[in-house]
């Protein structure tokens, strides 16, 4: 799946917007598999840099539901005037850990250091072969190149 979007960089909610129908894609895709999105998209003047969280969705459909008999996928995502909270679980794949999906995050995170300094939260743990993500990322003003 790649982004039809030319214009970057989009406001706070026509990215969550986006998100959700990629996932709205991959529910169709993967028919038969759990996969939840919860959305509560609210308007936003705020900028955002496009394809920002597309690395976590890859990383989720390939780590979560790859070789898992029965997974499930559960997508949270918010947006207020200047902030985006999103939040992720999967039941991981303890047989297939490649460590992908820690180097994802890390490219992740230094991509928020560089883009975001000082403007983000960003944890993630694994509990019970549960794989748990949370973003919350203020954007105080615009967001330039």
């Amino acid at each position: 799946m790649t982004s039809q979007i030319k214009r970057w960089p989009l406001t706070l909610d026509e990215e969550a917007e986006y998100i959700c129908a990629c996932i709205t894609q991959y529910q169709k895709y993967y028919q038969g598999i759990s996969i939840k999105l919860n959305a509560n998209i609210a308007s936003s003047c705020k900028s955002i840099e496009h394809d920002l969280l597309w690395p976590l969705l890859e990383d989720a459909f390939t780590c979560g539901i790859y070789g898992v008999k029965d997974p499930s996928v559960i997508f949270d995502i918010e947006t207020q005037e200047s902030k985006l909270i999103f939040s992720l679980r999967y039941k991981y794949d303890k047989h297939r850990r490649d460590e992908r999906t820690a180097v994802t995050f890390l490219k992740f995170k230094e991509k928020l250091e560089t883009s975001y300094p000082g403007r983000f939260v960003l944890c993630r743990k694994y509990q019970q072969d549960v794989y748990h993500l949370l973003l919350i990322l203020n954007c105080y003003a615009n967001y330039y190149y």
